[in-house]
């Protein structure tokens, strides 16, 4: 990525879609000193799932989400694939 986009965010929700079932993950804002980034003007965001590092493939929707003042409701995407 050439530029991030920072955001008011301090968390999102992922539902993903997995043979076992549906799984949220929340996503966290995070801050970065080096950059001078902060929770709620942050480009950077982390989640934690034990599964995630050996999923090859998974579906998912980010219910809701505002990014620069509009609102975005059920982005669907496929991990690797993209949206």
């Amino acid at each position: 990525m050439e530029q991030y986009l920072r955001m008011e965010l301090e968390s999102f929700e992922v539902l993903v879609k997995r043979s076992e079932g549906e799984t949220k993950l929340v996503f966290e804002a995070l801050a970065n000193p080096g950059t001078g980034e902060t929770v709620g003007n942050t480009s950077q965001f982390v989640a934690t799932a034990e599964w995630l590092g050996k999923a090859e493939t998974f579906d998912a929707v980010i219910p809701e989400i505002t990014v620069l003042g509009k609102t975005y409701n059920n982005l669907e995407f496929n991990y690797p694939k993209g949206n």
